[in-house]
């Protein structure tokens, strides 16, 4: 039997009947595929859900404990406020004389860096 070649510009309906079997393994084939790209783009769904799920996670409890720094940084701030204003109640003399101290050196600082010569 001799084989036939299709022609240019036949039809798919002539195809057909010359390689029947060839016909049915594109089919399958192409279904193949097609299933293949359905389950890729479910997984991948999935894992998307997954880890958005984690990253909400991972973003409440690093709020959570960036709240409870804070609130501890809070928590000293105002202690040590207490404490200065205790201190500046007893000791009234000596807090004029640290800021005084330091209004000097500040100032002391400052006047040496103006006449430095610039390099």
């Amino acid at each position: 039997m001799a084989c036939r070649v299709p022609k240019k510009g036949m039809s798919k309906g002539i195809l057909s009947p010359l390689f029947p079997t060839t016909q049915r393994d594109v089919t399958r084939l192409r279904q193949s595929a097609t299933d293949a790209v359905s389950d890729l783009s479910t997984a991948a769904a999935t894992h998307a859900n997954k880890v958005g799920n984690h990253l909400s996670r991972l973003a409440d409890d690093l709020q959570k404990e960036g709240r409870t720094h804070f609130n501890r940084a809070q928590g000293r701030a105002l202690d040590l406020a207490r404490t200065s204003q205790q201190f500046a109640r007893e000791n009234p003399v000596a807090c004029i004389g640290i800021a005084l101290a330091v209004g000097f050196l500040i100032g002391w600082s400052r006047r040496r860096r103006s006449s430095e010569p610039n390099q």
